[in-house]
């Protein structure tokens, strides 16, 4: 958890570096307009957004299912 929580907290600094360094409304390095290009800040930082959800709900759904066999398991063992 603490080094999701050290990637998550990269990922921010990086999206606010980004957005800081990007001009608002005029064209990118490549010529395109920010909105419109496909490797903007935010349709990048969306993907990142999405995948720091997904990598959050395995990581919670794992402790959910197995979490049941490591109580049992423990319990056994002190019981």
């Amino acid at each position: 958890m603490i080094f999701y929580g050290f990637i998550c907290h990269s990922i921010w600094k990086n999206i606010k570096y980004k957005t800081r360094n990007t001009p608002a409304g005029g064209a990118s390095k490549n010529g395109l307009m920010g909105k419109n290009s496909v490797s903007s800040v935010t349709t990048i930082s969306r993907a990142k957004l999405r995948t720091v959800k997904m990598t959050f709900v395995i990581v919670l759904a794992y402790i959910i299912c197995w979490s049941p066999f490591f109580i049992v398991q423990m319990w056994s063992v002190w019981g």
